[in-house]
């Protein structure tokens, strides 16, 4: 059973009063000192406890099993039905003998049982209930109905049953009770309250028969048993030939169908899991055995292997192609921190080499790369890096021009004026033209005499620093006592930086980035991920560091942009400094993924806490969860929607076996019901009713031959009689779990 969930099983619980026309009567004599002298008038009132009794809405059925229109191996599976209300099966009496047993039995017919309606093309033909009165058609048998009248329009589905199939297929008076029984559920942790398990009571009507027949189609129909306890098919005394059509009222239904294809279960692909876990279960490439005395290179292959590295080409700007090693953001090991001062500014900057081997580290680089690309491929994020760009831009210009209207720059009119009040402007102008292009040895010569005794400027104001020296000062950071100007431009660039900030830190966060990576860059040799495994890892914080420093490079051309990036770097670091980033992972890939798609993954700390986690589907069958830091274990649970009714499997003999539970405490810590109680049921397909179909598969629960019966092969391993539900204990197949753990 699910982790956190009290579940009990009972019996039965019949009602005080069943679903049936009540008379209650009053009356009260009068006395007088021991001396009857009259009496009140009596009277009565008629009570009707209503119930269902020819149909059941959706919102009275809480599941079934197989689900409806589904096709798979069903050679091991009783088909169930789970109704709201806890006491349906006890809520009414069978008969006029007022005998509380199940009222209700779920039966599964093919064409071959039933008949097929012409009109709706199933098993089943809508009529109301006065079509269940009166003389039956030739051949057919009605139910006996008691306050039914030839006026009655209550609407219902019936289904007609050939006898014979009826006395193959339908449980016997003495089963009944072993099919049905309730069930309470209450959780009582928050994870089990999650789970799909709806706290309350239910009941649950279990079928005897399997679907075994390969690709036939199975209808399972909720029949009621009113009216039918006279004949002998219900144990009843009045014979019923074997052509004979039963009319049975049918509460509710639905198809599936047997395919023959054996459909991994989820224990057993959990348990090829554990097996491929057990020796590996970090995300890295399997490493060669060197010997004892392995060389240096060997060594520095299998230390890059350990961490996560697979080998790549790396094309050199030559042309050449070299041995490099790549790593994604995922690693087998903590990644080593890079220096402080590695500003990554191009892809060729995030190269790393490693010069004892003469081969590139090409990680880093490919994750600046990938930036940009994701940058260009996100509107979103690119209108927000230009937004920012145009901001920084324009503030600048509002900067420079509101230092020259406050006479601290040198401003364009300031410098024409100087010009002009220069001597010899004109032959400056035409000494400046010759500097540009002198075509003489004396036009060079007076360039050369004009360049050593320049005409002093006039006086005027203090001059700032060049634009590009200004720009330059920014890189660093800037001190209090810096220039007004570098001043200025920095809080403009600043000022552009936290008006932008928000858009792009959310477009840029470890886990939005981790989504929009390719999966051969998370994972980029298959051999990392086997079929049906589970790898743990750590994520490289400076790998997605480098993802941003590439989608932020988009668009970059001046040095002014530079200096608006590397604000824009420290400030994302800000914002995410204390948010809760991941820090660790698994990746599952299975089939389990595929054929549980709602699989409940349960994460535990060092403490053993419950974690936060994020899921995401990079294929159909693999999966990627996220930590905030590395758990301790994982567990992956089989969804309650999981949950069956059937035997366990055949034995190599290919007899049906059955692993039994303990059906109450035993004397010893954790022997406690629903724990195994290692023994084991062989030889179920013996206790089938038949060798020919439907016969041959529907499985004797509780009748003669005595050694050929489910409740007398339980009993043997159990030594108690079971009961309904010590026997429901022992067929529902509850959903499984996997713990693996991450150490």
């Amino acid at each position: 059973m699910t982790s956190g969930l009290n579940v009990i099983l009972a019996s039965s619980d019949t009602p005080t009063l069943v679903n049936d026309t009540y008379t209650i009567s009053l009356s009260h004599p009068l006395t007088a000192d021991g001396q009857a002298i009259g009496t009140f008038p009596a009277t009565s009132r008629t009570v009707e406890v209503a119930g269902p009794r020819f149909a059941l809405t959706p919102e009275d059925i809480v599941a079934v099993h197989p689900p409806p229109g589904s096709a798979g191996n069903l050679s091991l599976t009783l088909p169930h039905l789970v109704a709201k209300d806890p006491r349906l099966p006890w809520s009414r009496y069978r008969d006029s003998t007022g005998e509380k047993t199940p009222w209700v039995a779920l039966l599964v017919l093919t064409a071959d049982d039933a008949a097929t309606d012409p009109q709706t093309g199933t098993l089943l033909t809508p009529r109301q209930a006065k079509d269940l009165t009166g003389t039956p058609p030739s051949g057919v048998l009605f139910p006996t109905l008691s306050g039914v009248t030839g006026t009655d329009t209550t609407t219902c589905q019936t289904v007609d049953v050939r006898a014979k199939a009826l006395k193959a297929t339908l449980p016997h008076h003495d089963e009944l009770p072993y099919l049905v029984h309730q069930r309470s559920v209450k959780p009582e942790t928050v994870a089990a309250a999650s789970s799909g398990w709806d706290e309350g009571r239910y009941s649950v009507t279990v079928a005897n028969r399997f679907p075994r027949t390969n690709g036939r189609q199975y209808t399972a129909v909720l029949v009621s048993l009113e009216g039918f306890g006279s004949y002998d098919f219900m144990g009843g005394g009045t014979s019923v030939s074997d052509d004979t059509w039963v009319r049975m009222i049918a509460l509710w239904s639905w198809s599936f169908s047997h395919t023959g294809a054996a459909a991994p279960s989820f224990s057993s692909l959990a348990e090829d899991i554990r097996a491929g876990t057990t020796t590996e279960n970090r995300l890295r490439l399997p490493r060669p055995d060197f010997g004892s005395s392995p060389t240096s290179l060997q060594k520095h292959v299998t230390a890059r292997l350990e961490g996560g590295w697979v080998p790549t080409v790396h094309r050199l700007p030559t042309g050449e192609h070299i041995p490099a090693w790549y790593r994604g953001p995922f690693t087998a090991l903590p990644a080593a921190t890079l220096p402080s001062n590695h500003a990554l500014t191009s892809a060729d900057a995030a190269l790393i080499y490693l010069k004892d081997y003469g081969v590139f580290d090409v990680g880093y680089a490919a994750a600046f790369t990938l930036g940009q690309f994701l940058a260009l491929s996100n509107p979103a994020l690119l209108k927000a890096l230009d937004a920012c760009r145009t901001q920084a831009l324009d503030s600048l210009h509002h900067c420079l021009r509101d230092l020259d209207e406050a006479g601290a720059g040198n401003s364009a009119r300031e410098q024409f004026a100087n010009l002009v009040a220069t001597k010899n402007l004109v032959g400056n102008v035409a000494n400046g033209l010759k500097k540009k292009n002198p075509t003489t040895a004396k036009d060079q010569d007076t360039a050369a005499d004009d360049a050593t005794t320049p005409s002093p400027p006039g006086p005027g104001p203090s001059v700032p620093p060049p634009l590009g020296e200004v720009v330059a000062a920014l890189a660093d950071g800037v001190p209090p006592d810096a220039d007004p100007l570098v001043q200025a431009v920095d809080r403009a660039l600043v000022s552009a930086v936290e008006e932008h900030v928000e858009p792009l830190a959310a477009q840029l966060d470890d886990t939005t980035l981790l989504a929009s990576v390719p999966l051969d860059h998370l994972v980029p040799h298959a051999g990392m991920l086997p079929w049906e495994t589970v790898r743990f890892f750590r994520i490289d914080a400076q790998w997605l560091a480098a993802v941003r420093a590439g989608a932020t490079s988009v668009g970059t051309v001046t040095s002014l942009d530079e200096a608006l990036g590397a604000r824009l770097d420290r400030r994302l670091r800000a914002e995410r400094d204390g948010a809760a980033e991941p820090q660790a992972g698994m990746l599952l890939r299975s089939v389990l993924v595929r054929e549980w798609p709602t699989l409940i993954v349960e994460a535990k700390d060092s403490s053993d806490k419950p974690m936060d986690m994020t899921i995401r589907h990079l294929l159909p069958e693999a999966l990627l969860v996220l930590f905030p830091e590395v758990p301790k274990s994982v567990t992956l649970r089989e969804p309650p929607q999981g949950l069956t009714v059937g035997i366990d499997g055949h034995n190599d003999s290919g007899k049906g076996i059955l692993h039994l539970r303990r059906h109450k405490k035993g004397a010893n810590q954790g022997e406690d019901p629903g724990t195994s109680l290692g023994k084991t049921v062989t030889g179920l397909d013996g206790c089938m009713r038949g060798t020919t179909a439907p016969a041959s598969e529907v499985l004797r629960i509780y009748e003669s031959p005595a050694e050929n019966n489910l409740w007398k092969k339980v009993k043997d391993h159990i030594s108690d009689d079971p009961t309904a539900a010590s026997l429901a204990l022992q067929l529902v197949n509850s959903s499984h779990a996997l713990t693996v753990n991450a150490g």
